[in-house]
């Protein structure tokens, strides 16, 4: 049976596009704003293109037709991308791709998860898996309000306020090779590690840590983390041929591996400890040095305590 005519050439040329991909609902350039009220057009963005990737794939039965079961467009449990991807994907900065990803974070309607992952033998740290938070996605989509005002602005909080001076140190250096660790690349686990400049250390360590994640996260100890940060990119770039540790001189090239292991979870662990600990300390720096140094075969048995007082008390 023949389909009439709209009475318009350009509607007709349409009926014969098929249109696939990412869906904006009229609504979320209400709801996702930014403090100016403004729509926030990058969180927009990523936010459909997640959603996408979340939609679930109808499988149908050849003979009936109807659906038998729904399938995921992703191979984990959860859906895997890194700032560098979305930098990429939509012609975006890094640095607004992680602004648009933490103030979706703070509407609610995504959670980010970092994990330490085994890639061919290789230790993967600090990949980034996006969880998104249906109910809050239908309250964004199908808000119960019927006023002209933004639903849920984005405020400008401290995390976002940071974010620019943080971010931006991801965007020189080494962005065009390693990035970020929460892209999987094995060149990053494969390579020898020389002895680099300051500078060249400074911006390969904060990528090897996340650490624009970790400040986002724990802005409070954001001078602590500088404070780390700044230690043990001194200890990588040594040309001493061994290092105090725990009142003991071990090999420069020990103590440097286990520094190279460190990732966003064991300087979280470590500024944990900081923030926990009710003792005079005489000599930080060694303190520092040696917290750092411990942290990679520590962190586990430290949390586990922690769960178990927290259950049973002492």
């Amino acid at each position: 049976m023949a389909i009439c005519s709209s009475q318009n050439t350009i509607v007709d040329q349409m009926a014969g596009i098929v249109i696939t991909g990412n869906v904006i609902p009229q609504n979320w350039y209400r709801a996702i704003v930014k403090p100016t009220g403004k729509p926030y057009v990058e969180a927009i963005m990523i936010l459909a293109d997640i959603v996408y990737w979340y939609r679930p794939t109808e499988v149908r039965d050849e003979m009936t037709g109807q659906t038998t079961r729904l399938q995921k467009k992703f191979h984990g449990d959860l859906l895997q991308r890194s700032y560098q991807q979305i930098s990429d994907q939509f012609g975006i900065s890094k640095r607004q791709a992680a602004r648009a990803i933490v103030a979706l974070e703070e509407l609610g309607v995504i959670r980010r998860e970092f994990r330490d992952l085994k890639i061919n033998g290789r230790s993967v740290n600090n990949v980034m898996y996006l969880e998104l938070i249906p109910g809050r996605l239908q309250e964004l989509t199908n808000p119960l309000q019927d006023d002209n005002k933004s639903i849920s602005p984005i405020l400008e909080t401290t995390y976002t306020k940071n974010l620019d001076r943080t971010i931006e140190k991801m965007e020189i250096g080494y962005a065009g090779e390693c990035d970020t660790n929460t892209k999987i690349s094995p060149e990053i686990n494969n390579k020898e590690y020389s002895i680099l400049s300051y500078q060249e250390e400074l911006e390969q360590f904060k990528n090897q840590i996340d650490y624009d994640a970790i400040r986002l996260d724990m802005p409070y100890q954001a001078e602590q983390l500088d404070e780390i940060v700044s230690l043990a990119v001194e200890i990588l770039t040594t040309t001493k041929e061994t290092i105090r540790v725990n009142k003991e001189e071990r090999q420069t090239y020990l103590v440097q591996t286990q520094f190279r292991k460190l990732n966003m979870g064991r300087i979280r662990y470590v500024l944990d400890c900081l923030a926990h600990n009710t003792t005079e300390v005489r000599n930080i720096k060694a303190m520092l040095i040696t917290s750092l140094y411990n942290a990679v075969s520590t962190m586990g048995s430290y949390y586990m305590a922690r769960v178990q007082h927290d259950l049973y008390g002492d």
